[in-house]
């Protein structure tokens, strides 16, 4: 990311605020007790600091590493004792069509960094993105197997459409396209989604990391990955694709108390059997391919006028078919352990400045996540359970040997977050409780584990965050 030095933010704060503040309120003279508006009769509206926050969080430990990752928080991590950051974000429109947002973040005092800085081309049915900015792909909510939110940002197009197109008879259809540029690799990714009717909704989803350059004529080969796995091509990268399912609960508001919700299943690999690759040829399943080192999120999420509940459970640790079941002729009928997730031999891992990209438990990991919510007007409190194995595989001297570790690192977290808001005020405090078995002392988190079984640590931290909000 973009790192510039103290000075150059205390003039960039002047500047802002001074720009900022008088159109702001000039546009506004009526306070009220509400949240601001942001309708202007002009062609443009300006809002240079939209919403400033300050966020501290105070982290006692004795893992052997002091360093903490705030989970799908655009790359975000604390550190052995006080960490602060202070956030800006804000932005401009113009025509109705046109959007340029920016956040800039100060971490610790030392550092500022350039979250999010594009800007978007929109129209009522597409949009076009450029800029610094990120990628949440799925239904899942506490991660995302093919990409989500946890590592920082990057260089990127995206291509989106902003209203669903129908095809009578078929269905409603969305899709989103975008490239990126991590500092390692670049990346290209997809996701096209299919409403046969409003309540249920299937999806595909596929992201690319690669090093090559490539011919605009030559994508078709890395999109199809007609060559993926031929030793020594040109296209050999690595590929992750999935297949989403979501059954929407709205309809249940209609006879019963719940107002909300979702049913979710995604089925994802690190590989991919199909008759259109050259090494294949073979038709499998009804669709003739099938997933290879298999990923798999399952997911609830309930909610009344006052309350919600989520519950995800997501693995990619062992392989289990939906369609067609190869392992029985390769492996004697033994589902085989995976190690390939975020990590394929020979490739950059999929890592942002040493953030997992996809989900953030990792590889050879599965996640279990508990969450439940309670709204009274501007008062939520959210209480949460989370917990993490790592390291479940381990690899003898034979490839086929490859088995579930009896004893992997385990990672449990409790945790509280209390939020109010107060005008244009945002108040929040949080609590988090860490306890670690065999811990793994191996600080890379894709390559190699070094788990000492037997051994535990714990650890807490307590967050405190303020933001003031100058429009909705």
């Amino acid at each position: 990311m973009n790192r510039l030095n103290y000075k150059i933010l205390a003039v960039v704060q002047t500047v802002l605020i001074l720009v900022c503040a008088k159109p702001s309120f000039s546009y506004l003279p009526e306070q009220t007790a509400q949240k601001k508006s942001k309708s202007y009769d002009q062609w443009y509206r300006l809002y240079p600091i939209n919403q400033i926050s300050l966020r501290s969080y105070y982290l006692s430990t004795n893992h052997p590493f002091a360093r903490y990752n705030l989970i799908n928080s655009d790359g975000d991590f604390i550190k052995r004792g006080i960490s602060t950051f202070v956030d800006m974000d804000g932005g401009a429109d113009a025509f109705d069509n046109f959007q340029f947002r920016h956040k800039i973040q100060m971490n610790n005092i030392d550092k500022v960094l350039l979250k999010r800085l594009y800007i978007k081309y929109r129209t009522d049915a597409i949009s076009l993105t450029l800029g610094v900015d990120t990628v949440w792909m799925g239904h899942g909510y506490h991660g995302s197997l093919l990409h989500s939110t946890n590592a920082e940002p990057y260089n990127l197009v995206k291509f989106k459409t902003e209203k669903s197109f129908r095809i009578p008879y078929i269905g409603k259809f969305d899709y989103m396209l975008f490239h990126g540029w991590p500092k390692n690799f670049k990346i290209l990714g997809q996701r096209i989604t299919w409403k046969p009717i409003n309540i249920l909704e299937l999806g595909l989803n596929q992201t690319v990391a690669y090093n090559q350059n490539y011919k605009l004529w030559e994508y078709y080969k890395v999109i199809s990955a007609t060559e993926e796995n031929i030793p020594g091509s040109k296209y050999d990268n690595d590929q992750r694709g999935s297949l989403d399912i979501a059954l929407f609960l709205s309809f249940l508001n209609n006879f019963s108390f719940i107002a909300d919700g979702k049913i979710y299943v995604e089925y994802a690999g690190e590989d991919i059997w199909a008759w259109w690759q050259k090494e294949d040829r073979v038709w499998y399943g009804p669709f003739g391919f099938d997933f290879f080192d298999i990923g798999n999120t399952y997911g609830l999420f309930l909610s009344t006028k006052t309350n919600s509940f989520r519950v995800e459970y997501s693995r990619n640790y062992i392989s289990y078919p939906w369609f067609y079941d190869f392992y029985q002729r390769w492996y004697n009928g033994q589902y085989r352990p995976t190690r390939k997730w975020y990590a394929k031999p020979g490739k950059t891992g999929f890592t942002a400045d040493g953030m997992i990209m996809g989900h953030h438990m990792g590889g050879m990991a599965d996640d279990l996540y508990f969450e439940i919510t309670h709204k009274y007007d501007d008062f939520n409190i959210k209480l949460f359970y989370d917990k993490e194995r790592h390291g479940l595989v381990i690899a003898p001297t034979q490839y086929i040997q490859i088995q579930v570790d009896p004893n992997p690192e385990t990672v449990e977290r409790y945790g509280m977050e209390l939020n109010y808001w107060f005008n244009n005020f945002n108040l929040s405090t949080s609590f988090l409780l860490n306890g670690y078995r065999n811990v793994d002392y191996n600080p890379d988190p894709l390559y190699g584990v070094d788990i000492k079984v037997g051994s535990k640590v714990a650890d807490y931290i307590v967050g405190f965050a303020v933001s003031y909000l100058f429009y909705e």
